[in-house]
């Protein structure tokens, strides 16, 4: 009998510690998602448009551009407000 009780109040302190852990993960990306923001920025390359997206939890928007020199990167700039 104290064997039995005692395997039923394990089983349910198990269940019941996942339960709250789902809950509060749940919870942290939920949080995580609300504070990124995405931008998109459309650049030219001779004749070619491509739009560049950036995803930031970043306060404040970032730049995006071409650098002067010839190059096959872009330039992401964040600066504080």
């Amino acid at each position: 009998m104290k064997r039995t009780v005692l395997s039923l109040t394990l089983a349910l302190l198990i269940l019941f510690s996942i339960i709250v852990a789902g809950i509060l993960l749940v919870d942290l990306a939920e949080d995580e998602e609300a504070a990124v923001k995405l931008y998109t920025f459309p650049v030219s390359v001779g004749e070619k448009p491509y739009i560049i997206t950036v995803r930031t939890n970043w306060t404040s928007a970032p730049e995006v551009y071409l650098p002067e020199f010839d190059s096959k990167y872009v330039s992401v700039d964040f600066k504080d407000n």
